[in-house]
């Protein structure tokens, strides 16, 4: 990909990074990465780090193996494939079966929880892969490791990425549930149109709902169009190679017949000298 350091550029480059209160250490930049670099940027919208993800919700929520990865209840399935539950991070039921896209973790912090994600899932870089994103500017400079990744949208690579979807922002605080009118409590029969500010939380929660379900079904039919884009371009392809194929077997074609008839041609004629003869 265009904009990348270069091998002699990466040779020797180091960044400073405080990687503990009050200790700065001189990191060296990864010769390279594993994956495609837009697959270590945070994701699209609002997101969990993980140097903050364990303080801001139960830290018996991420503690040990014995969690469902995908609702982060504990386990109730033999595979994390077939939970149907809501998810205890993100509070959606929009990635069934699947890990939380909601978490912006490091491989290894999955693997510390039992899992191997999906190549899909963004991946938090270590400390060695962070200072070859801050080489490559791919990410800005940032002062201590725990802290989150500011992205460089001049960047091609971060702006293709983002492009059409939410910018990354870091959520710093569980969101809180909406308060529940008393009266509500004690009367539970008590239509909501006794109680304005409670019907109006309860439309403002549904909004957010489809509002999530909408970016969902958005980002899904983006990857679908690139699909479709990628499958049409190979049809294109495929039908203009044949085509040139048929261009050249009718050429060849042409030309043994043209070859023919110039020896039928000089068989007549060599006759026709017999005759006289």
């Amino acid at each position: 990909m265009d904009m990348l350091p270069s091998a002699e550029e990466l040779k020797g480059s180091k960044i400073d990074i405080e990687v503990s209160p009050g200790v700065v250490k001189r990191i060296p930049a990864a010769e390279g990465l594993k994956r495609e670099v837009e697959r270590y940027l945070p994701p699209s919208g609002r997101y969990y780090d993980q140097n903050t993800v364990e303080a801001i919700f139960a830290s018996s929520i991420f503690a040990g193996r014995g969690r469902c990865v995908s609702c982060w209840s504990p386990k109730h399935v033999l595979s994390m494939r077939r939970c149907k539950r809501q998810c205890c991070v993100c509070g959606t039921e929009e990635h069934l079966g699947l890990e939380c896209p909601a978490l912006y973790a490091t491989w290894r912090w999955w693997r510390e929880h039992g899992h191997t994600p999906s190549p899909a899932i963004q991946s938090r870089p270590t400390t060695a892969q962070l200072a070859y994103l801050i080489v490559a500017k791919v990410v800005k400079p940032i002062e201590n490791i725990q802290g989150p990744l500011i992205v460089n949208m001049d960047h091609p690579a971060v702006r293709e990425f983002y492009q059409g979807k939410a910018a990354p922002e870091v959520i710093l605080s569980q969101p809180k549930e909406p308060e529940v009118d008393t009266d509500a409590r004690v009367h539970p029969n008590t239509s909501n149109h006794d109680h304005p500010d409670l019907a109006h939380r309860h439309c403002l929660d549904h909004i957010r709902q489809l509002e999530n379900k909408i970016g969902a079904m958005e980002n899904r039919i983006q990857s679908m169009e690139s699909t479709l884009n990628i499958v049409l371009d190979a049809i294109r392809d495929t039908i203009l190679d044949q085509t040139h194929k048929n261009e050249e077997r009718l050429t060849a074609l042409e030309y043994t017949l043209g070859m023919g008839e110039v020896k039928t041609s000089e068989e007549r004629r060599s006759l026709e000298d017999d005759a006289d003869d």
